[in-house]
C-alpha cells in the first residue's frame, strides 16, 4: 500500500521552486501530500500556472515523482510526471501577442536567480483526459482538443529545468485524442504515434475508418528552425465528403467519395505567418458525385434570358474542399442554389488541384463535369488577404474554350464580379445554344482549360 501524508508546510517552498523553474506564477490551490511508496512523489490537487492574472494551465491532480535522496537538498530532481485532467489555455490577442508572452525579465516578474539548479530527469509521462483550448482573437478561430491521453515510459527529458530546450527532449509513444474541434468542425477518436527527438516532432497518423475512407498522414514540426518549420503530408482514399461536411457543420453541396492528397509546409503557428510562408500542393479528385440544390440547366436558361451568369457560389464548391473551414465562413452559397432545394446535378468527375506558394494558391487543374456541362476555374486565391485574384469560372466547350464566364476579384465575402459571354451571336435558339456550347470545335478561341476532366457527352 502506498504511504502518503499531508505536508502543507512544504507548499510555499514547492510553489517557489515551480514558479522559478517554469517561469510563471505557480499556485497550489488545493492540498499537497507526499507519497513515499512505491517511490517518492508530491501529490498536488488543483495546480494552477498563471501569467498576469490569467490562467495558462490548470491541473485537477498532479503527481510529481522526485529523487528521494535529494528531497531536502537545494537540488530537486524530477523523475516522472502524472497529470489528471490538465487544461492548457492559449490566447492570441488582436495585438499579435500570446497570453504566455512576457518581457525578457524572469517570466514571473522576478529577476533571474544565479547559481540555482533544479534538475529534471523525466523517465515517465502520463496524461489523463487532458484538454487544450486555443482562442485566436485576430481571426475569430477556436481550437479545442479534448480527451488527451498519454502513457509512456519512452521519455527522456534531462538537464537544468530553467534552461531546457527542444534538443534535450526525447519522447516516443501513442497519443489518443477523443475529439478535435476547430470552429464548427469536429473530428473524433484520433490516434497518433508521436516521436520527439533532437528538437523535431514527428506525428504518424493512420485510420481505416476516416469518414468512410482510409487515411495515412505524417506531420513534422522542427523546433530547431526559427521560426519553427511544419510539414504536413496526408492521403485519404474514399473520403465521404457528405459525412465530412456534416461533421464540420458546413453547407451540404457536394455528395460522394473523393481522394484527398495534401503535401504542404509552412513556418510558424501564427496563422497569418503560416499562410504567407505556405508552399506545396493540395489535390482532391472524385467521380460519380452529386451537386445538391443546384441546377446548371436553370442557370444557363436564366443566362439566355438575362445575360447574367450568376454562379458566384461555385467558388465555394471549389475552394471549401481543399481549404476547409478557412474560406467557408466567408463564402455565401445562396447565389448558386436553386429555389428547388431538391434539385440534383450529377457530377461525373471532379478535380481540385492547387499549387501554393508565397501566400497564393494557384489553380493548377480545377474543374468538374456533369452530364451536360464542364465547368472550369482558373486564377489565384490570395490566402493571406482572403481575396480572389483574377479568378474566372467558366462553362467550357469541347476544345476547352469559354462559353460563359464569371470573372471575380476582391474579398471572398463580397467579390466584384463580371459576366463574360463567348457564345456566338447567331445562337438564338436553345438547340443551337447547346450545340455551340458543348460541341463547338472553333479553333480561334481562347483555350482556357486543357486539364484532366474530359468534356461530357451531350445527350
Amino acid at each position: 500500500m502506498a504511504a502518503s501524508f499531508t505536508i502543507s508546510n512544504f507548499k510555499p517552498r514547492l510553489e517557489n521552486i515551480l514558479s522559478d523553474e517554469i517561469g510563471y506564477q505557480t499556485k497550489i490551490n488545493g492540498s499537497l501530500s507526499l507519497k513515499l511508496l512505491p517511490g517518492v512523489s508530491f501529490v498536488i490537487n488543483d495546480l494552477r500556472i498563471i501569467n498576469n492574472e490569467t490562467y495558462l494551465v490548470r491541473v485537477e491532480k498532479a503527481e510529481i515523482a522526485v529523487n528521494g535522496s535529494q528531497l531536502f537538498n537545494s537540488v530537486l530532481e524530477i523523475t516522472g510526471l502524472t497529470l489528471e485532467k490538465p487544461q492548457v489555455f492559449f490566447d492570441f490577442d488582436k495585438s499579435g501577442l500570446f497570453n504566455f508572452d512576457l518581457p525578457d525579465m524572469k517570466r514571473n516578474g522576478k529577476p533571474v536567480k544565479t547559481g540555482e539548479k533544479r534538475q529534471i530527469a523525466l523517465r515517465h509521462l502520463i496524461i489523463k483526459n487532458g484538454r487544450l483550448i486555443y482562442f485566436d482573437y485576430q481571426h475569430g478561430d477556436t481550437l479545442i482538443v479534448s480527451g488527451i491521453d498519454v502513457n509512456t515510459n519512452e521519455v527522456n527529458i534531462s538537464g537544468e529545468l530553467s534552461r531546457l530546450n527542444a534538443k534535450s527532449i526525447h519522447f516516443s509513444g501513442p497519443v489518443h485524442i477523443r475529439s478535435v474541434r476547430l470552429n464548427n468542425m469536429r473530428l473524433d477518436s484520433i490516434l497518433w504515434k508521436l516521436d520527439f527527438r533532437s528538437g523535431k516532432a514527428v506525428v504518424q497518423t493512420r485510420s481505416d475508418h476516416y469518414f468512410e475512407g482510409r487515411q495515412n498522414g505524417r506531420i513534422l514540426i522542427d523546433f530547431t528552425k526559427k521560426p519553427l518549420f511544419v510539414s504536413i503530408q496526408n492521403h485519404i482514399a474514399g473520403l465521404d465528403i457528405g459525412e465530412f461536411r456534416e461533421a464540420a457543420h458546413l453547407n451540404d453541396v457536394f455528395f460522394g467519395n473523393v481522394d484527398y492528397d495534401v503535401n504542404i509546409s509552412f513556418n510558424s503557428f501564427n496563422w497569418t505567418q503560416a499562410l504567407s510562408s505556405m508552399k506545396g500542393e493540395i489535390k482532391i479528385t472524385g467521380e460519380k458525385m452529386l451537386l445538391q440544390g443546384i441546377s446548371l440547366d436553370d442557370d444557363i436558361v436564366r443566362y439566355l434570358d438575362s445575360k447574367t451568369f450568376d454562379v458566384a457560389g461555385l467558388a465555394a464548391v471549389f475552394t471549401s474542399g481543399p481549404f476547409g473551414a478557412v474560406f467557408t465562413k466567408h463564402i455565401r452559397f445562396a447565389p448558386l442554389q436553386s429555389e428547388d432545394s431538391v434539385m440534383i446535378e450529377n457530377v461525373t468527375r471532379m478535380v481540385s488541384h492547387w499549387k501554393i506558394s508565397g501566400g497564393q494558391a494557384h489553380a493548377a487543374d480545377v474543374a468538374f463535369a456533369t452530364d451536360r456541362y464542364r465547368i472550369a476555374l482558373r486564377g489565384n486565391l490570395d490566402l493571406v488577404n482572403a481575396d480572389y485574384d483574377d479568378v474566372m469560372i467558366s462553362v467550357v466547350n469541347k476544345p476547352g474554350c469559354p462559353a460563359v464566364s464569371l470573372q471575380m476579384n476582391g474579398p471572398f465575402a463580397f467579390p466584384e464580379t463580371e459576366t463574360l459571354s463567348h457564345i456566338s451571336r447567331y445562337s438564338i435558339s436553345i438547340d443551337s445554344f447547346w450545340k455551340d456550347l458543348a460541341n463547338s470545335t472553333r479553333k480561334n478561341c481562347d483555350n482556357i482549360y486543357s486539364g484532366s476532366i474530359p468534356p461530357p457527352v451531350v445527350h
